[in-house]
Protein backbone atom coordinates (compact mmCIF):
# COMPACT_ATOMS: atom_id res chain seq x y z
CA UNK A 1 0.00 0.00 0.00
CA UNK A 2 0.83 3.22 -0.68
CA UNK A 3 0.32 4.43 2.97
CA UNK A 4 -1.33 2.94 6.19
CA UNK A 5 -5.08 1.60 5.73
CA UNK A 6 -7.68 2.45 8.85
CA UNK A 7 -10.10 0.49 9.11
CA UNK A 8 -12.64 -0.35 12.68
CA UNK A 9 -11.75 -3.68 14.20
CA UNK A 10 -13.42 -5.68 16.98
CA UNK A 11 -11.11 -7.79 18.73
CA UNK A 12 -11.98 -10.44 21.13
CA UNK A 13 -10.37 -10.22 24.17
CA UNK A 14 -9.68 -13.81 25.22
CA UNK A 15 -8.28 -15.27 21.38
CA UNK A 16 -6.97 -11.62 20.37
CA UNK A 17 -8.94 -12.58 17.32
CA UNK A 18 -9.45 -9.30 15.36
CA UNK A 19 -12.33 -8.80 13.00
CA UNK A 20 -12.75 -6.00 10.53
CA UNK A 21 -15.89 -4.02 11.14
CA UNK A 22 -15.53 -1.44 8.97
CA UNK A 23 -13.22 -0.83 5.82
CA UNK A 24 -12.80 1.03 2.43
CA UNK A 25 -12.41 4.70 3.86
CA UNK A 26 -8.79 6.79 3.94
CA UNK A 27 -10.09 7.32 7.78
CA UNK A 28 -11.93 6.28 10.40
CA UNK A 29 -12.33 7.75 14.10
CA UNK A 30 -14.46 7.82 17.64
CA UNK A 31 -16.08 4.06 17.03
CA UNK A 32 -18.80 3.59 20.18
CA UNK A 33 -20.69 1.03 21.27
CA UNK A 34 -24.52 1.65 22.64
CA UNK A 35 -25.14 0.98 25.76
CA UNK A 36 -27.18 -1.96 25.03
CA UNK A 37 -24.36 -3.42 23.11
CA UNK A 38 -26.75 -3.85 19.58
CA UNK A 39 -25.23 -0.92 17.59
CA UNK A 40 -22.03 0.67 17.00
CA UNK A 41 -21.30 3.98 15.64
CA UNK A 42 -17.92 5.18 13.84
CA UNK A 43 -16.70 8.69 11.84
CA UNK A 44 -15.73 8.37 8.56
CA UNK A 45 -13.93 10.41 5.87
CA UNK A 46 -11.96 10.61 3.14
CA UNK A 47 -8.84 12.47 1.56
CA UNK A 48 -8.52 15.28 0.93
CA UNK A 49 -10.47 16.11 3.55
CA UNK A 50 -9.46 16.84 7.41
CA UNK A 51 -12.22 15.79 10.22
CA UNK A 52 -13.34 19.62 10.28
CA UNK A 53 -14.26 19.63 6.10
CA UNK A 54 -16.61 16.45 5.30
CA UNK A 55 -16.94 13.65 7.70
CA UNK A 56 -19.44 11.14 7.99
CA UNK A 57 -21.52 9.62 11.06
CA UNK A 58 -22.47 5.99 10.68
CA UNK A 59 -24.48 3.88 12.81
CA UNK A 60 -24.82 0.01 12.71
CA UNK A 61 -26.43 -2.97 14.10
CA UNK A 62 -24.01 -5.57 15.70
CA UNK A 63 -24.34 -9.37 15.71
CA UNK A 64 -25.29 -10.86 18.97
CA UNK A 65 -21.54 -12.02 19.44
CA UNK A 66 -20.43 -8.06 18.64
CA UNK A 67 -17.71 -9.87 16.34
CA UNK A 68 -19.55 -8.23 12.69
CA UNK A 69 -22.10 -5.79 11.58
CA UNK A 70 -25.34 -7.09 10.47
CA UNK A 71 -24.98 -7.22 6.62
CA UNK A 72 -27.30 -4.34 5.27
CA UNK A 73 -27.61 -2.22 8.54
CA UNK A 74 -24.73 -0.12 8.33
CA UNK A 75 -25.94 3.60 7.20
CA UNK A 76 -24.89 7.26 6.96
CA UNK A 77 -27.42 9.20 9.73
CA UNK A 78 -24.98 12.95 9.81
CA UNK A 79 -22.53 14.53 7.95
CA UNK A 80 -21.35 14.61 4.56
CA UNK A 81 -21.93 17.46 1.90
CA UNK A 82 -19.75 19.85 3.41
CA UNK A 83 -20.99 18.90 6.90
CA UNK A 84 -18.21 18.02 9.80
CA UNK A 85 -19.32 15.79 12.68
CA UNK A 86 -17.36 14.57 15.36
CA UNK A 87 -17.62 12.86 18.67
CA UNK A 88 -20.28 10.08 18.72
CA UNK A 89 -21.73 9.40 22.67
CA UNK A 90 -24.74 7.14 23.19
CA UNK A 91 -26.59 8.16 26.16
CA UNK A 92 -27.74 5.41 28.96
CA UNK A 93 -31.27 5.26 27.00
CA UNK A 94 -29.39 4.47 23.72
CA UNK A 95 -29.83 7.95 21.99
CA UNK A 96 -27.01 9.10 20.02
CA UNK A 97 -25.45 12.79 20.78
CA UNK A 98 -22.56 14.65 17.99
CA UNK A 99 -21.38 17.76 17.20
CA UNK A 100 -22.26 18.93 13.68
CA UNK A 101 -21.63 22.37 11.79
CA UNK A 102 -25.36 22.30 10.07
CA UNK A 103 -26.07 25.87 10.42
CA UNK A 104 -22.65 26.69 9.98
CA UNK A 105 -21.56 26.60 13.91
CA UNK A 106 -20.78 23.20 15.42
CA UNK A 107 -23.70 22.85 17.79
CA UNK A 108 -24.63 19.63 19.75
CA UNK A 109 -27.39 17.70 18.23
CA UNK A 110 -29.64 14.09 19.13
CA UNK A 111 -30.03 11.37 16.95
CA UNK A 112 -32.86 9.39 17.65
CA UNK A 113 -33.70 5.89 16.34
CA UNK A 114 -36.45 7.41 15.00
CA UNK A 115 -34.35 9.05 12.79
CA UNK A 116 -34.60 12.43 14.01
CA UNK A 117 -31.94 14.83 14.69
CA UNK A 118 -32.31 17.83 17.29
CA UNK A 119 -30.09 20.65 17.77
CA UNK A 120 -30.08 20.65 21.58
CA UNK A 121 -28.93 24.52 22.18
CA UNK A 122 -29.09 26.30 18.43
CA UNK A 123 -26.26 29.15 19.31
CA UNK A 124 -23.90 31.08 16.53
CA UNK A 125 -21.15 29.54 18.53
CA UNK A 126 -18.99 26.37 18.22
CA UNK A 127 -19.48 23.71 20.67
CA UNK A 128 -16.29 22.00 19.48
CA UNK A 129 -12.86 22.75 18.21
CA UNK A 130 -11.03 20.97 15.10
CA UNK A 131 -10.32 17.43 15.71
CA UNK A 132 -6.29 17.62 15.45
CA UNK A 133 -6.08 15.07 18.10
CA UNK A 134 -9.03 12.67 19.08
CA UNK A 135 -10.44 11.60 22.69
CA UNK A 136 -10.63 15.26 24.24
CA UNK A 137 -13.98 15.96 24.68
CA UNK A 138 -16.22 18.95 24.06
CA UNK A 139 -19.00 17.65 25.81
CA UNK A 140 -19.86 14.94 28.24
CA UNK A 141 -23.63 13.02 29.33
CA UNK A 142 -24.23 12.36 33.00
CA UNK A 143 -23.38 8.71 33.27
CA UNK A 144 -26.72 7.63 35.35
CA UNK A 145 -29.62 8.46 33.39
CA UNK A 146 -28.13 10.71 31.03
CA UNK A 147 -30.59 13.06 31.21
CA UNK A 148 -28.09 16.21 31.78
CA UNK A 149 -24.86 17.25 29.25
CA UNK A 150 -22.05 19.46 30.02
CA UNK A 151 -20.79 21.34 26.96
CA UNK A 152 -18.76 23.80 25.75
CA UNK A 153 -19.79 27.13 24.40
CA UNK A 154 -17.17 29.35 23.60
CA UNK A 155 -15.71 30.60 26.90
CA UNK A 156 -18.14 29.04 28.87
CA UNK A 157 -19.40 25.41 30.17
CA UNK A 158 -22.85 24.85 30.09
CA UNK A 159 -25.24 22.25 32.37
CA UNK A 160 -28.11 21.33 29.88
CA UNK A 161 -30.88 19.21 30.31
CA UNK A 162 -31.99 17.34 27.18
CA UNK A 163 -35.36 17.11 27.44
CA UNK A 164 -36.36 20.48 28.22
CA UNK A 165 -33.38 22.16 27.11
CA UNK A 166 -33.00 24.58 30.09
CA UNK A 167 -29.40 25.49 30.80
CA UNK A 168 -27.68 26.91 33.01
CA UNK A 169 -23.45 28.73 33.30
CA UNK A 170 -21.29 27.20 35.60
CA UNK A 171 -19.06 29.64 37.15
CA UNK A 172 -15.05 28.75 36.95
CA UNK A 173 -13.95 31.71 36.49
CA UNK A 174 -12.03 30.40 33.66
CA UNK A 175 -11.75 31.00 29.81
CA UNK A 176 -10.78 27.93 28.50
CA UNK A 177 -12.58 24.37 29.26
CA UNK A 178 -11.29 21.04 27.79
CA UNK A 179 -11.58 17.43 27.73
CA UNK A 180 -15.19 17.31 29.92
CA UNK A 181 -15.66 13.81 31.69
CA UNK A 182 -18.65 13.39 34.06
CA UNK A 183 -17.87 11.13 37.15
CA UNK A 184 -20.60 8.84 39.07
CA UNK A 185 -21.66 11.45 41.29
CA UNK A 186 -22.37 14.70 39.37
CA UNK A 187 -18.79 15.82 39.51
CA UNK A 188 -17.43 17.34 36.24
CA UNK A 189 -13.80 16.78 35.43
CA UNK A 190 -11.88 19.19 33.05
CA UNK A 191 -8.70 21.04 32.54
CA UNK A 192 -9.22 24.76 32.68
CA UNK A 193 -7.43 28.16 32.30
CA UNK A 194 -7.76 31.67 32.12
CA UNK A 195 -5.42 34.77 31.00
CA UNK A 196 -4.45 34.34 34.63
CA UNK A 197 -4.72 30.76 35.23
CA UNK A 198 -2.43 28.22 34.05
CA UNK A 199 -3.95 24.88 33.06
CA UNK A 200 -5.03 22.55 35.95
CA UNK A 201 -7.43 19.72 35.96
CA UNK A 202 -10.64 20.20 38.13
CA UNK A 203 -13.30 18.61 39.69
CA UNK A 204 -16.49 20.69 39.78
CA UNK A 205 -20.19 19.58 41.40
CA UNK A 206 -22.19 20.45 39.17
CA UNK A 207 -24.87 20.58 41.52
CA UNK A 208 -23.39 22.73 44.09
CA UNK A 209 -21.23 24.67 42.34
CA UNK A 210 -18.05 23.58 44.71
CA UNK A 211 -14.66 23.87 42.40
CA UNK A 212 -11.45 21.88 43.56
CA UNK A 213 -7.69 21.81 41.84
CA UNK A 214 -7.03 18.53 41.95
CA UNK A 215 -3.38 19.52 39.99
CA UNK A 216 -1.64 22.58 38.34
CA UNK A 217 0.47 22.38 35.26
CA UNK A 218 2.72 25.05 36.29
CA UNK A 219 3.25 26.63 40.40
CA UNK A 220 4.83 30.24 40.16
CA UNK A 221 4.56 32.59 42.97
CA UNK A 222 4.32 35.20 40.61
CA UNK A 223 3.11 38.63 41.12
CA UNK A 224 -0.10 39.14 38.70
CA UNK A 225 1.27 42.70 38.25
CA UNK A 226 4.04 41.23 36.10
CA UNK A 227 1.00 39.62 33.80
CA UNK A 228 -0.27 41.16 30.41
CA UNK A 229 -4.50 40.62 30.69
CA UNK A 230 -5.65 40.03 26.80
CA UNK A 231 -7.75 42.44 25.24
CA UNK A 232 -10.05 41.22 22.62
CA UNK A 233 -9.13 42.91 19.00
CA UNK A 234 -10.84 43.01 15.74
CA UNK A 235 -10.04 44.94 12.22
CA UNK A 236 -10.87 45.20 8.89
CA UNK A 237 -8.93 43.39 6.45
CA UNK A 238 -9.03 42.49 2.76
CA UNK A 239 -11.93 41.80 0.72
CA UNK A 240 -13.81 43.53 3.45
CA UNK A 241 -13.40 41.42 5.55
CA UNK A 242 -12.86 41.69 9.48
CA UNK A 243 -9.97 39.31 12.00
CA UNK A 244 -9.77 38.57 15.39
CA UNK A 245 -7.58 38.41 18.28
CA UNK A 246 -5.94 39.08 21.33
CA UNK A 247 -3.63 41.96 22.14
CA UNK A 248 -1.83 42.19 25.35
CA UNK A 249 -0.53 45.30 26.14
CA UNK A 250 3.08 45.74 27.90
CA UNK A 251 2.92 45.32 31.72
CA UNK A 252 5.82 45.32 34.13
CA UNK A 253 5.15 46.80 37.53
CA UNK A 254 8.32 47.34 38.04
CA UNK A 255 9.29 49.56 35.24
CA UNK A 256 7.03 52.20 32.48
CA UNK A 257 7.98 53.49 29.48
CA UNK A 258 9.67 56.72 28.49
CA UNK A 259 7.50 59.67 28.11
CA UNK A 260 6.62 60.03 24.66
CA UNK A 261 7.41 56.63 23.68
CA UNK A 262 5.14 54.00 21.83
CA UNK A 263 5.93 49.84 22.20
CA UNK A 264 7.43 47.61 19.65
CA UNK A 265 4.42 45.00 18.25
CA UNK A 266 5.34 41.61 18.05
CA UNK A 267 3.15 39.52 15.37
CA UNK A 268 2.38 36.01 16.32
CA UNK A 269 0.98 33.66 13.58
CA UNK A 270 -0.19 30.35 15.55
CA UNK A 271 0.09 27.04 13.50
CA UNK A 272 -2.67 24.70 11.78
CA UNK A 273 -3.06 26.35 9.77
CA UNK A 274 -6.28 24.96 10.64
CA UNK A 275 -5.51 26.15 14.69
CA UNK A 276 -6.78 28.94 16.72
CA UNK A 277 -4.77 30.99 19.55
CA UNK A 278 -6.80 31.11 23.15
CA UNK A 279 -6.46 33.78 25.75
CA UNK A 280 -5.37 30.97 28.17
CA UNK A 281 -2.02 32.21 30.03
CA UNK A 282 1.40 31.88 27.93
CA UNK A 283 4.28 32.46 29.23
CA UNK A 284 5.91 32.79 25.82
CA UNK A 285 4.26 35.67 25.40
CA UNK A 286 4.38 37.05 28.88
CA UNK A 287 8.04 36.94 28.46
CA UNK A 288 8.07 39.47 25.76
CA UNK A 289 5.29 41.81 27.39
CA UNK A 290 7.11 41.88 30.51
CA UNK A 291 10.08 43.20 28.40
CA UNK A 292 8.14 46.10 26.93
CA UNK A 293 6.64 44.47 23.94
CA UNK A 294 3.11 44.45 22.84
CA UNK A 295 1.74 41.13 21.51
CA UNK A 296 -0.70 40.72 18.89
CA UNK A 297 -2.21 36.79 19.16
CA UNK A 298 -3.84 36.58 15.28
CA UNK A 299 -6.60 34.52 14.68
CA UNK A 300 -6.66 34.88 10.82
CA UNK A 301 -9.14 33.43 8.32
CA UNK A 302 -9.30 29.65 8.64
CA UNK A 303 -8.57 29.68 12.53
CA UNK A 304 -11.73 27.10 14.33
CA UNK A 305 -13.36 28.70 16.98
CA UNK A 306 -15.38 31.44 14.61
CA UNK A 307 -17.97 29.42 12.52
CA UNK A 308 -17.30 26.80 9.51
CA UNK A 309 -17.43 30.24 7.31
CA UNK A 310 -14.66 31.78 8.94
CA UNK A 311 -12.85 28.81 8.98
CA UNK A 312 -13.39 27.89 5.20
CA UNK A 313 -11.82 31.12 4.08
CA UNK A 314 -8.28 30.02 3.54
CA UNK A 315 -9.67 27.49 1.63
CA UNK A 316 -7.23 27.97 -1.26
CA UNK A 317 -5.78 31.45 0.17
CA UNK A 318 -3.15 30.12 2.51
CA UNK A 319 -0.47 32.16 2.13
CA UNK A 320 -2.55 35.05 0.92
CA UNK A 321 -5.52 36.02 3.64
CA UNK A 322 -3.37 35.27 7.09
CA UNK A 323 -0.75 36.94 5.71
CA UNK A 324 -2.94 40.00 4.65
CA UNK A 325 -4.31 39.41 8.37
CA UNK A 326 -1.01 39.35 10.06
CA UNK A 327 0.23 42.44 8.13
CA UNK A 328 -3.15 44.44 8.84
CA UNK A 329 -3.39 43.78 11.77
CA UNK A 330 -0.42 45.76 12.78
CA UNK A 331 -1.18 48.45 10.63
CA UNK A 332 -4.15 49.07 12.39
CA UNK A 333 -2.35 48.98 16.18
CA UNK A 334 0.20 51.15 14.17
CA UNK A 335 -2.46 53.72 12.63
CA UNK A 336 -4.06 53.95 15.89
CA UNK A 337 -0.98 54.95 17.85
CA UNK A 338 -0.66 51.87 20.00
CA UNK A 339 2.61 50.70 19.01
CA UNK A 340 5.82 51.94 17.13
CA UNK A 341 5.29 51.74 13.78
CA UNK A 342 9.03 51.59 13.19
CA UNK A 343 9.47 48.46 15.26
CA UNK A 344 6.97 46.03 14.06
CA UNK A 345 7.98 42.24 13.63
CA UNK A 346 6.31 39.20 13.64
CA UNK A 347 7.32 34.94 14.59
CA UNK A 348 6.15 31.85 14.00
CA UNK A 349 6.88 27.96 13.97
CA UNK A 350 6.10 25.12 11.82
CA UNK A 351 2.71 26.87 9.62
CA UNK A 352 3.15 29.82 11.42
CA UNK A 353 6.64 30.03 10.72
CA UNK A 354 5.43 30.03 7.21
CA UNK A 355 3.00 33.14 7.38
CA UNK A 356 6.11 34.82 8.61
CA UNK A 357 8.05 34.22 5.94
CA UNK A 358 5.41 35.21 3.30
CA UNK A 359 4.60 38.32 5.58
CA UNK A 360 8.63 38.75 5.24
CA UNK A 361 9.06 37.72 1.41
CA UNK A 362 5.49 39.55 0.53
CA UNK A 363 4.52 42.11 2.29
CA UNK A 364 6.92 45.11 3.59
CA UNK A 365 5.12 45.73 7.07
CA UNK A 366 7.51 44.32 9.14
CA UNK A 367 10.74 45.75 10.25
CA UNK A 368 11.99 41.81 11.36
CA UNK A 369 10.87 38.63 11.99
CA UNK A 370 11.98 35.28 13.70
CA UNK A 371 10.84 31.72 11.91
CA UNK A 372 10.95 28.29 14.27
CA UNK A 373 11.26 25.59 11.45
CA UNK A 374 8.83 27.52 9.47
CA UNK A 375 7.63 25.98 6.08
CA UNK A 376 9.45 27.67 3.22
CA UNK A 377 8.76 25.55 0.37
CA UNK A 378 5.24 24.21 -0.43
CA UNK A 379 6.60 21.66 -3.26
CA UNK A 380 8.94 20.02 -0.60
CA UNK A 381 5.76 19.97 1.98
CA UNK A 382 3.58 18.09 -0.22
CA UNK A 383 6.28 15.84 -1.14
CA UNK A 384 6.92 14.22 2.31
CA UNK A 385 4.61 14.58 5.02
CA UNK A 386 2.52 11.82 6.76
CA UNK A 387 -1.30 10.99 5.60
CA UNK A 388 -3.26 12.21 8.02
CA UNK A 389 -1.95 15.76 6.29
CA UNK A 390 -0.47 14.43 3.21
CA UNK A 391 -3.80 15.66 0.89
CA UNK A 392 -4.63 18.75 3.59
CA UNK A 393 -3.02 21.31 1.07
CA UNK A 394 -5.12 19.86 -1.40
CA UNK A 395 -8.29 22.55 -0.27
CA UNK A 396 -5.71 25.23 1.08
CA UNK A 397 -3.80 26.07 -2.18
CA UNK A 398 -4.89 23.38 -5.08
CA UNK A 399 -4.41 19.80 -5.58
CA UNK A 400 -0.86 19.11 -6.81
CA UNK A 401 -0.12 18.59 -10.55
CA UNK A 402 1.73 19.90 -12.71
CA UNK A 403 -1.50 22.79 -13.60
CA UNK A 404 -0.84 23.74 -10.27
CA UNK A 405 3.02 23.55 -9.17
CA UNK A 406 2.95 27.27 -11.02
CA UNK A 407 0.63 28.40 -7.41
CA UNK A 408 2.89 26.26 -5.25
CA UNK A 409 6.29 27.94 -6.39
CA UNK A 410 4.30 31.71 -6.46
CA UNK A 411 3.12 31.21 -2.32
CA UNK A 412 6.93 29.74 -1.46
CA UNK A 413 9.09 32.25 0.25
CA UNK A 414 12.40 29.85 -0.69
CA UNK A 415 11.70 31.50 -4.41
CA UNK A 416 11.50 34.48 -3.26
CA UNK A 417 14.39 35.18 -1.09
CA UNK A 418 15.61 38.05 -3.54
CA UNK A 419 12.25 40.39 -1.72
CA UNK A 420 13.64 40.01 2.04
CA UNK A 421 14.52 43.06 2.73
CA UNK A 422 14.28 43.09 6.51
CA UNK A 423 16.56 41.47 9.20
CA UNK A 424 15.82 37.55 10.00
CA UNK A 425 16.36 35.10 12.47
CA UNK A 426 16.10 31.27 11.60
CA UNK A 427 15.90 28.88 14.34
CA UNK A 428 15.70 25.15 13.04
CA UNK A 429 16.08 21.73 14.06
CA UNK A 430 19.18 20.22 12.01
CA UNK A 431 17.21 16.54 12.37
CA UNK A 432 13.75 18.34 11.08
CA UNK A 433 12.29 15.91 8.54
CA UNK A 434 9.56 18.18 7.68
CA UNK A 435 11.08 21.50 7.38
CA UNK A 436 14.83 20.26 6.22
CA UNK A 437 17.67 22.56 7.49
CA UNK A 438 19.11 23.15 3.60
CA UNK A 439 15.74 25.84 3.82
CA UNK A 440 16.42 27.71 6.38
CA UNK A 441 20.17 27.67 5.60
CA UNK A 442 19.17 28.91 2.31
CA UNK A 443 16.88 31.66 3.09
CA UNK A 444 19.45 32.70 5.72
CA UNK A 445 22.72 33.28 3.20
CA UNK A 446 20.10 35.13 1.13
CA UNK A 447 19.37 37.37 3.60
CA UNK A 448 22.71 37.91 5.15
CA UNK A 449 24.43 38.43 1.17
CA UNK A 450 22.05 41.19 0.95
CA UNK A 451 23.73 43.06 3.95
CA UNK A 452 20.74 42.55 6.58
CA UNK A 453 21.12 41.65 9.88
CA UNK A 454 20.12 38.05 10.31
CA UNK A 455 21.02 35.05 12.34
CA UNK A 456 21.15 30.96 12.10
CA UNK A 457 20.19 28.81 15.14
CA UNK A 458 21.01 25.26 14.35
CA UNK A 459 19.63 22.96 17.07
CA UNK A 460 21.81 19.83 17.60
CA UNK A 461 19.56 17.00 17.42
CA UNK A 462 16.22 18.80 17.43
CA UNK A 463 13.40 17.61 14.83
CA UNK A 464 10.26 19.72 13.85
CA UNK A 465 9.59 21.51 17.11
CA UNK A 466 12.18 22.07 20.06
CA UNK A 467 11.88 19.81 22.64
CA UNK A 468 14.73 20.17 24.82
CA UNK A 469 14.25 22.89 27.64
CA UNK A 470 17.27 24.46 26.96
CA UNK A 471 16.67 24.75 23.48
CA UNK A 472 13.27 26.22 24.31
CA UNK A 473 15.04 28.92 26.03
CA UNK A 474 17.83 29.82 24.21
CA UNK A 475 15.37 30.20 20.79
CA UNK A 476 13.13 32.50 23.13
CA UNK A 477 15.95 34.84 24.33
CA UNK A 478 17.41 34.45 21.40
CA UNK A 479 14.49 36.12 19.15
CA UNK A 480 13.84 38.47 22.23
CA UNK A 481 18.28 39.65 21.69
CA UNK A 482 17.43 39.97 17.87
CA UNK A 483 14.60 42.38 18.00
CA UNK A 484 16.75 44.26 20.70
CA UNK A 485 19.54 44.47 18.92
CA UNK A 486 17.78 45.21 15.37
CA UNK A 487 14.95 47.89 17.00
CA UNK A 488 18.92 49.28 18.37
CA UNK A 489 18.03 48.91 22.50
CA UNK A 490 19.62 46.94 25.06
CA UNK A 491 18.29 43.96 26.68
CA UNK A 492 17.95 44.08 30.25
CA UNK A 493 18.87 40.42 30.21
CA UNK A 494 22.85 39.79 29.98
CA UNK A 495 22.97 36.40 29.89
CA UNK A 496 22.03 36.44 26.24
CA UNK A 497 24.64 36.36 23.00
CA UNK A 498 23.70 35.69 19.36
CA UNK A 499 26.28 36.04 16.95
CA UNK A 500 23.96 38.34 14.37
CA UNK A 501 25.25 38.98 11.16
CA UNK A 502 25.46 42.60 9.60
CA UNK A 503 24.09 44.21 12.74
CA UNK A 504 25.25 47.83 12.16
CA UNK A 505 24.02 48.74 16.06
Amino acid sequence: AKEPQNTVVSIDPVTQKQTVLASGCDFYSSPRFSPDGKKLAWIQWNHPNMPWDNTSLFVAELSSTGDEIVPGTAKQVAGGEGVSVMQPVWTPDNNLLYIGDQTGWWNLYQYSPDGNHQNLLPCEADVGGCQWVFGRPDFSVEPSDGGTVIMKRKEEILKLDIKTKEYKKLETNCTSHNMLTFGQNGELYCEVGSPTKFPCIVQLNTLSGEIKELRVSKSLSLDKGYFSVPENYTWKTSDNDVCYGYLYTPQNKDYSAPEGTLPPLLVKAHGGPTGYSSNTIALGIQYFTSRGFAVLDVNYRGSFGFGTAYRNKLKTKWGIYDVDDCSSGAQALAEEGRVDKNCLCIDGGSAGGYTTLACLAFRTVFKAGASHYGIGDLEALVRDTHKFESRYIDNLIAPYSAETVKIYKERSPINYVDQLNCAMAFFQGDEDKIVLPNQAEMMYEAVMAKGLPTVLVMFKGEQHGFRKAENIQKALDGEFYFFAKVFGFEPADKHISLDIKNLKN
